[in-house]
């Protein structure tokens, strides 16, 4: 069932269903420039303001019982798989509502915000603050692990008229993407803050403010997930002016943070297209520096550190720790070999992989242990099959994106959703390695957007607690990437050939939601 049921036979059904869908921004001369959230398609009365029957009270009063009964709760439609798009309208009213001087619970506590008062952007928020806000740097949503981060970007995100704009629009996204909203919304929203970013760049046309240049940051990672690649190459470029505009990476402000999201954002893209980073590890663009604090954490330990504690002796089960702990190796001889490498020290290097890949079809595919333990057994699982195609990548010699098939990318996905989003935010850093590996191959399949968002939340996860670990991370992988492209893929890195980073928004338009929960459970139901 939609949110809005037409009521046909009235007048407004009629004017509705010869009004075709537009989208269209207003300007108020006393005020920043604004969309009209206004689109008609078929059923829906106006939601905004109420409907003229002309002086029929009683008509009137009819028709607002109808509307009151027909609303459901955006949050729950997404989840529920209730709802579908079909012809509909949604004709929104930008009419403010005077805020009152007591503030008490979330519907009244949003009319303070700086936004136009309507009824879908109230759903909006709602959905932004209730759920895509909690996973910004927390793999389980829990933000148990990022709470000096949350105190400062939650806040900032919804005081702000141009990162508030910007956050519905992320929610919109979300929505059109579970086929809650038509795509029209969306493009409404995305004008919105347009409007809205232009706005502020023309109060401080010298330097770009905290609020534009975060905006920028966060359009540029929607566009990679819901929008085109033509936006993702816009923000990229726009981004950068900016941060060369402020001073360089370390005057972003924000305590700091702002520049990590920069950084992991560019590493993220970059990582999942198998490209050379635009900002990380270049010129003019000097990293955050902090103290190594969390060294010793398995949380953020990762075989793509190698500066790292062993995983033998953790809580990891022994077999499970082997297979990190070799592969940590490889990958460390890997990463250490020069252009052209000595013979010697590649063929010790082939020799590890080699040797590693036949454990992992013999003595490691299955985890031995005295009681069973589903959980225990498909995380072994998830980092056995990871292994392999890191080591099939090198004695090959060819990018995961090539060698990775869907059968094989099924078989991870779903050993990695039968693990606990918990379990895998105490252990960001395996969940990374295992990411960098499947996330190449996920560009053409249903589950792209959510694998690229995963990657960047675990990066994030990362960066806000151990900076280091990130850094350390992100260069090994892509040397990685760059050995296994081969000679010539490593010529093509160097001179930026093919530098290119893909928006989800042809993935998203065919495929939609693709999950409604994490556990893989009902995968193996309806298959």
């Amino acid at each position: 069932m939609s949110a809005l049921h037409g009521l046909p036979g009235t007048p407004q059904h009629a004017r509705l269903n010869r009004r075709p869908m537009r989208a269209e921004i207003k300007n108020n001369p006393d005020e920043a420039p604004l969309v009209s959230l206004s689109i008609s398609a078929s059923t829906s009365p106006t939601l905004g303001e109420r409907p003229r029957l002309g002086d029929d009270d009683e008509q009137h009063e009819v028709l607002r019982q109808q509307l009151a009964r027909s609303r459901k709760d955006l949050i729950s439609r997404v989840f529920d798989g209730r709802t579908t798009v079909g012809p509909r309208s949604f004709t929104i009213s930008i009419a403010r509502l005077e805020v009152p001087r007591s503030v008490g619970g979330l519907d009244t506590s949003i009319l303070c915000l700086p936004m136009q008062w309507n009824r879908f952007n109230r759903e909006m928020i709602r959905l932004h603050i209730g759920l895509t806000s909690r996973f910004k740097a927390s793999i389980d949503g829990s933000m148990r692990s990022c709470q000096a981060f949350n105190e400062l970007w939650a806040p900032f995100c919804v005081q702000d008229r141009t990162m508030l704009q910007v956050m519905l629009y992320g929610a919109a996204c979300f929505s059109y993407e579970a086929r809650s909203v038509p795509k029209a919304i969306v493009l409404q929203y995305k004008a919105a803050v347009y409007c809205q970013l232009q706005a502020c760049l023309e109060e401080s046309p010298g330097e770009a403010s905290v609020a534009a240049t975060m905006a920028t940051a966060q359009m540029l990672l929607a566009s990679w997930y819901w929008g085109t690649t033509e936006d993702v190459r816009q923000h990229r470029v726009g981004l950068k002016r900016m941060i060369a505009s402020r001073g360089g990476l370390g005057s972003l402000g924000l305590m700091g943070y702002l520049a990590k999201m920069v950084t992991v954002n560019d590493i993220t893209m970059a990582l999942a297209h198998e490209t050379q980073p635009t900002i990380f590890d270049q010129p003019d663009y000097d990293l955050p520096e902090e103290s190594d604090r969390h060294h010793g954490e398995i949380r953020y330990n990762t075989p793509l550190a190698a500066s790292r504690p062993p995983f033998a002796g953790t809580d990891i089960r022994p077999q499970t720790a082997r297979i990190l702990d070799n592969l940590r190796a490889i990958i460390k001889g890997l990463c250490a070999l020069r252009e052209p490498p000595v013979a010697q020290e590649l063929d010790k290097v082939l020799e590890q992989t080699l040797e590693l890949y036949g454990m992992l079809e013999g003595p490691l595919a299955v985890l031995v242990v005295a009681a069973p333990n589903k959980t225990g057994e498909a995380f072994h699982e998830c980092i056995r099959r990871t292994a392999r195609l890191y080591c099939r990548a090198i004695l090959a010699r060819s990018p995961t994106s090539l060698l990775c098939s869907r059968e094989e990318f099924s078989s991870i996905w779903r050993a990695m959703r039968k693990v606990p989003l918990g379990s895998w935010d105490a252990l960001a850093g395996l969940m990374i390695w295992v990411l960098v590996a499947l996330v190449p191959s996920s560009h053409s399949q249903p589950e792209a957007r959510t694998l690229r968002t995963a990657l960047n939340v675990a990066m994030m996860a990362t960066a806000v607690n151990d900076w280091n670990a990130v850094v350390e991370a992100a260069r090994s992988a892509f040397k990685f990437q760059r050995w296994v492209k081969g000679e010539a893929g490593s010529a093509a890195w160097t001179s930026g050939v093919g530098d290119e980073v893909h928006g989800g928004e042809g993935g998203v338009d065919e495929h939609g939601l693709c999950m409604k929960t994490w556990t893989a459970e009902e995968d193996e139901t309806t298959e």
